[in-house]
C-alpha cells in the first residue's frame, strides 16, 4: 500500500460525487449538510470550497487509485482537518496514512478535528496521529437530523 495526496483536479469531481453519494459514509460522517446524491448541492459546495484560499484539499490515492479525499479548513479561526475514505477501503490503514501525509503538509498548530461519537475508527486514526481528545460538544448532525455527541480532538 502506497498512500499519497495530490491536488484536486476537475476530472476528480465524478469520483468525489460518487463518494459523497454513499449513504453509509454520509451517515458515518453525520455532518454532511446535504442529501447524498444531490448533484446541484454537491457542485455548489465543491465550487465554494475549491475557491476558498483558506481551504486545502487533496485527493487520497492508494497505489495510484482514488481512495477518498483529505481537507483542511478554517472554522471560527481554528484550522480543522478531515477526510473521507471510500467505504470498501475502510480498515486498511489508508486514513491513518493520509492523515500522516496531511500533517506533513500543514505546519500550523494547533490543528483540530472532530468525529461523531460513534465513529470509533476515525477516533483511532486521530489518536494514532497524535491528536488528543479535548471534550464532547452536543451538535446538530444535519445528515442524521438530530443532535449528536461530537468528540473534539487537538494536535499541538
Amino acid at each position: 500500500m502506497t498512500v499519497s495526496l495530490r491536488e484536486v483536479r476537475d476530472g476528480d469531481l465524478e469520483a468525489l460525487f460518487e463518494l459523497e453519494s454513499d449513504v453509509a459514509g454520509s451517515d458515518m460522517i453525520a455532518f454532511l449538510p446535504r442529501e447524498p446524491g444531490d448533484r446541484a448541492a454537491f457542485d455548489a459546495h465543491w465550487a465554494r470550497i475549491r475557491s476558498d484560499p483558506e481551504s486545502l484539499i487533496w485527493i487520497i490515492e492508494d497505489d495510484g487509485r482514488f481512495a477518498g479525499y483529505a481537507l483542511s479548513f478554517l472554522m471560527e479561526g481554528e484550522r480543522q482537518i478531515g477526510y473521507w475514505i471510500v467505504q470498501q477501503l475502510w480498515g486498511r490503514g489508508i486514513a491513518t496514512a493520509a492523515v500522516d501525509r496531511m500533517l506533513e503538509l500543514i505546519p500550523e498548530r494547533p490543528l483540530w478535528a472532530s468525529t461523531v461519537d460513534d465513529n470509533l475508527g476515525s477516533q483511532r486514526v486521530l489518536q494514532k496521529a497524535g491528536f488528543v481528545f479535548q471534550h464532547v460538544e452536543r451538535t446538530h448532525a444535519a445528515r442524521r437530523g438530530t443532535e449528536v455527541d461530537e468528540r473534539v480532538f487537538r494536535l499541538g
